[in-house]
């Protein structure tokens, strides 16, 4: 097959902010990844209601007050808009905005700003309300005339995009963007390619947060494709990336953001670059179907590496989709067997979903900046409840992690519907 490139100018990372099980802040996810940290417990019963899941790796203790108060940051009127704009806003929506102001504080944004108009946003994922709607319906069924006129904007996915732009003053181009699993990184590249065209100059990329409700959960238990039956009584021994006992993805709940930006446009703010985009490749595998494609994984990866200018051996690590599905590793694992076939020895592959479950919509951002953090600081988080590998070829990081030099990455993201990604990530200034 041809492989279909086009040119590709690294974008630079200046901002990264998370929200994820293990906490507030890209500290915190630096340390529960160094800890090898296990976020998936059981979770309480919703209004007790028959769950789908009895296990999950959610937010816990969230408090969006508390949050903000953690903040360090000199624009005290910022933090106040923030409150005001969260007060009554639904819990992606709080989510995203943390993770925002993170990033933006990261980046610099509010000491060594960008005209505002030359600043996009995009948000990850689709069906970001279902929990939410859920809710509003049974309402509606009892008593119609309570239901919140609040709705009517909050059932938007568009509704990041408003509250975004509102707190940090964003006058370029935004939108939501819809890719299932892959959602995070399919936003990634279509940032790049928007400051690539210089239509912009940055772009916020936002993970949305995913609550689900229990229509959606039993809907997915119901096609095979969550974990934890096995396991149900261990949580923390439910969710097992490319180990013989996988049985499904576990969820996980996560909103987190980048801020992309053009090389020169960082370089004249005189501002850290945490790290390097150098590709971003999406293709489909032209059908409908939940089921992994291996010709589609494999044509993802090679192309990605050619786009970026490099060779299958210049990859040192790829932090892999690895849901714990049966098919999706059995999948993944094999294209990434072929696509390093010629090498004495393949790189490294672990997954922060082994830590954090599966985090969605957000998934694809999430795991950029695990990436990028394990890059940076030269380690590999452990690959947990991985006994017995199901590729004997593939070079898994043990459960315990590694201490290694890394320069580049590959970040892998696939999603319903046939949808491959992958985007390559380079260390940035240590």
């Amino acid at each position: 097959m041809k492989l279909k490139t086009f040119p590709f100018t690294p974008i630079a990372i200046t901002g990264m902010g998370i929200i994820s099980p293990f906490g507030y802040g890209i500290e915190v996810f630096l340390k529960g990844l160094q800890a090898n940290q296990c976020a998936i417990d059981f979770i309480p019963p919703e209004n007790n209601n028959v769950q789908p899941i009895k296990i999950a790796a959610a937010l816990k203790d969230f408090d969006f007050k508390s949050a903000i108060s953690s903040i360090n940051h000199r624009d005290t009127d910022l933090l106040a808009k923030a409150l005001r704009l969260a007060h009554r806003a639904p819990l992606a929506i709080q989510a995203a905005l943390l993770a925002g102001i993170e990033a933006w504080h990261h980046a610099k944004m509010h000491e060594k700003p960008i005209d505002p108009t030359r600043v996009a946003i995009i948000v990850a994922g689709n069906n970001t309300t279902t929990a939410l709607s859920h809710q509003c319906f049974q309402v509606y069924e009892k008593t119609p005339e309570y239901l919140s006129p609040s709705y009517a904007i909050n059932f938007l996915d568009t509704n990041h995009v408003g509250y975004l732009s509102e707190l940090l003053n964003i006058q370029g181009e935004g939108y939501t963007l819809g890719g299932a699993s892959a959602s995070g990184n399919v936003a990634i590249i279509n940032a790049a390619r928007l400051i690539q065209s210089g239509l912009v100059d940055a772009c916020l990329v936002v993970g949305a947060l995913a609550q689900l409700s229990v229509v959606e959960l039993q809907a997915l238990r119901s096609i095979n494709v969550l974990g934890g039956i096995k396991f149900a009584d261990q949580p923390k021994a439910a969710c097992r990336p490319f180990d013989e006992q996988h049985e499904g993805f576990i969820p996980g709940q996560a909103s987190a953001c980048l801020v992309l930006e053009a090389q020169e446009s960082a370089i004249s703010r005189d501002v850290h670059i945490v790290g390097r985009i150098l590709g971003g490749s999406q293709c489909l595998d032209a059908k409908h179907t939940p089921d992994p494609s291996l010709q589609g994984e494999i044509n993802v990866m090679k192309n990605v590496i050619a786009q970026a200018g490099l060779n299958p051996i210049d990859i040192d690590y790829i932090n892999t989709h690895g849901t714990s599905s049966v098919l999706g590793d059995d999948t993944e694992a094999k294209a990434i067997e072929m696509v390093f076939s010629e090498q004495r020895q393949q790189p490294w592959l672990n997954s922060t979903k082994s830590l954090i479950g599966h985090c969605l919509w957000s998934a694809g951002v999430v795991e950029a900046i695990a990436t990028q953090l394990q890059l940076n600081h030269n380690f590999l988080h452990g690959n947990l409840n991985l006994d017995n590998s199901i590729n004997k070829i593939c070079n898994f990081v043990s459960k315990t992690g590694e201490s290694v030099n890394l320069t580049h990455a590959i970040s892998n993201s696939f999603g319903f519907g046939g949808i491959n990604s992958s985007i390559i990530l380079q260390s940035g200034e240590k």
